[in-house]
């Protein structure tokens, strides 16, 4: 079991990671296919980490998730509100089904040939800490007039990298012979 209580615990794309969102982090990225084959834009999925914050004047734990949306065709793409939710595990085994964004982002449209930005926050269970929660997936949708593209993205928590205080246990001191 992890150490008690972080107030923040990022979380990476375990899968199709080669975009980035606009601030850098490692996002999955999608080229959207209708059923036919035929290509009518781009989704990134990235994740700002689970978090303690406030969520209506209330203590609250979330995670946090972004969506850039390009749309690279003539006709508009839609993103349906109730095509959204997320399905987390924990490091107890615990699974949660079926979250819902705190505040429903709607139906969207994106026109013509431009792009969307959508930032979205699933609040969790009153007794989850960030660090409590090993993966999660999230759900979502969206429809053009060839066809509709629906996707499941998986993350993983980030656990940081250790690297040992004594950086020189590969060859060891003397390895090189003495220093001139």
């Amino acid at each position: 079991m992890a150490p008690a209580c972080a107030s923040y615990q990022p979380f990476h794309p375990s899968e199709n990671a080669t975009g980035e969102s606009p601030e850098g982090e490692s996002a999955a990225d999608y080229e959207l296919r209708a059923e036919d084959g035929t290509v009518f834009g781009e989704r990134r999925v990235w994740s700002e980490g689970a978090a303690e914050t406030e969520v209506d004047g209330r203590d609250a734990t979330v995670i946090n998730v972004g969506f850039l949306l390009e749309n690279e065709t003539d006709s508009p793409i839609r993103v349906p509100a109730n095509a959204l939710s997320l399905q987390l595990n924990t490091e107890q085994g615990t699974s949660y089904r079926g979250v819902r964004p705190v505040r429903d982002p709607g139906s969207m449209t994106i026109p013509p040939r431009d792009r969307r930005r959508v930032e979205v926050t699933f609040e969790l269970s009153p007794d989850l800490e960030p660090d409590d929660i090993t993966n999660f997936r999230v759900s979502w949708k969206v429809d053009h007039e060839d066809g509709s593209f629906a996707e499941v993205t998986s993350f993983q928590q980030t656990r940081p990298a250790y690297i040992p205080a004594t950086y020189d246990y590969w060859y060891g001191p003397g390895y090189f012979g003495p220093y001139r």
